[in-house]
């Protein structure tokens, strides 16, 4: 009778460690997943080369997207980029001089930039 005891409390041990570690494990996995998803969010995009430029007289960003763009491309997708990356707002007022950031796609920018706009 004590040799049944013992057994049955050693299976009872062997089954609460085993039901810890499924447990550790499970919580191990979830940290896991939900770390590496929090590390996809912060990796940033690749930057295309950039050139520096001074707007002239009477340009917009329209005119500097039609100028730097790749052939082809969609001068709203590259007016958007250009607006991305000077972190410029909706009507913000650009005075001829201002030295904005455009993608160089002439000498090899890393991406193009895509058209999100629907055609038509």
């Amino acid at each position: 009778m004590r040799a049944n005891r013992r057994k049955r409390r050693a299976w009872q041990r062997y089954l609460d460690t085993a039901c810890v570690l499924l447990w550790a494990g499970a919580a191990l996995a979830v940290v896991a997943v939900a770390g590496l998803g929090l590390l996809r969010l912060r990796a940033k995009p690749p930057v295309p080369t950039v050139r520096e430029v001074a707007l002239p007289a009477g340009g917009t960003i329209w005119s500097l997207a039609v100028r730097y763009r790749a052939s082809g491309q969609d001068p709203r997708a590259v007016a958007a980029e250009i607006r991305t990356l000077n972190r410029l707002r909706p009507g913000q007022i650009l005075l001829p001089g201002t030295r904005l950031l455009v993608p160089d796609y002439q000498s090899g920018a890393t991406r193009l930039a895509q058209n999100l706009h629907s055609p038509g």
